[in-house]
């Protein structure tokens, strides 16, 4: 009888080095012979939502347009480099995590129909870099079919290529064994295009503030994130009331009560100019939570000599007082998840 050889600890730790590995690959081992071990794929991230994003963006390249793209993917992460005619940006502070953009809009040389002769044309990309995106090479084609051409770039990574226009191209990069696209490109050359149209922008300004709503309700340290969304959008949309009315909310319940209180006296007078009583009560409503009164025709805060109760809004106790806009250390506070679920249910809906 063999006497049962045990290992050493040298070896224990190879063998735990490989479990641990094991383990952040994501897949389970089988105890016995029979049983088939089973992959545990990981989480997907965004990879749908981005794949359907550039498509659209691929369909209709006049869409690859700087105020547009602001309003999809938020502000860019700094002004960008303008190097002879080519401008870069770059997104990845208000896009979701894992993700990033860099786009491109320049000229080029380039013949844009087989045979013809080179002329000078507008050239603008975008690309988005996806860390693990839960989409593969053979999802796409079950989705759009054989790709248009397959080639391999510079690091011998696998890429497919669509046409949905005829001077736009839409790549995508799937690095060999990873089963996980990380690049998708589109690309356009050709005449220059015309600026997308003012529906598309309001349609763009509407995926902004849903965005932001979102992020809302999600709580936690992505209220940061909703708050530049809303300051880009009235930035752009500076008489919207209905989105100051909605950040007057988010500040108030963040502690800043003066900037809640601008938010809600400009939501107020733009509410009077048009007519829109609804958005009116709202912002009287939210400043009499202030302990703000306000006369019903003039939007200005009323003395404690004004006597006629038929035009004056009902003083409601201060709940909320007074506190610098920042907090000491610098960041704002955070709201919880349940307090921001509140303010989308009910009557503490804020949209």
């Amino acid at each position: 009888m063999k006497a049962r050889i045990f290992p050493s600890e040298p070896e224990k730790r190879k063998i735990a080095a490989i479990l641990a590995v094991a383990s952040v690959l994501c897949v389970s081992f089988s105890v016995g012979a029979d049983a088939a071990p089973m992959k545990v794929l990981p989480a997907k991230t965004s990879g749908d939502a981005v794949f359907s994003l550039m498509i659209d963006f691929a369909r209709r390249p006049e869409l690859l347009e700087g105020s547009y793209l602001r309003r999809i993917l938020g502000g860019a992460d700094d002004r960008g480099r303008n190097i002879m005619g080519r401008l870069n940006m770059h997104y990845s502070r208000l896009v979701e995590p894992g993700t990033s953009y860099d786009f491109v809009d320049s000229d080029t040389v380039a013949a844009t129909v087989h045979g013809a002769a080179a002329r000078t044309c507008s050239h603008r990309q975008l690309v988005c870099h996806l860390k693990s995106s839960g989409l593969t090479l053979a999802e796409v084609r079950r989705r759009l079919g054989m790709p248009e051409k397959r080639y391999f770039d510079s690091n011998s990574h696998p890429v497919d290529v669509y046409r949905f226009s005829p001077h736009a191209s839409l790549s995508i990069t799937e690095p060999v064994n990873s089963f996980d696209v990380n690049r998708i490109e589109v690309n356009y050359v050709g005449d220059d295009l015309p600026a997308p149209s003012s529906q598309d922008m309001a349609l763009a300004d509407t995926y902004r503030l849903e965005k932001a709503r979102l992020l809302l309700a999600s709580g936690g340290s992505r209220i940061d994130t909703a708050c530049q969304l809303l300051t880009e959008h009235l930035q752009d949309n500076p008489n919207d009331r209905q989105a100051h009315l909605i950040y007057a909310s988010i500040l108030r319940r963040l502690s800043d009560v003066n900037g809640s209180m601008d938010h809600y006296r400009t939501a107020l007078s733009l509410a009077r100019q048009t007519g829109d009583s609804q958005a009116e009560q709202r912002a009287l409503q939210g400043l009499s939570e202030f302990g703000v009164v306000v006369a019903a025709d003039t939007g200005k805060p009323l003395t404690d000599s004004y006597t006629n109760s038929a035009t004056r809004v009902q003083q409601l106790p201060r709940t909320v007082s007074p506190v610098q806009k920042h907090s000491p250390a610098g960041r704002k506070p955070e709201i919880s998840p349940d307090a921001a679920r509140a303010m989308l249910a009910g009557t503490q809906q804020p949209f």
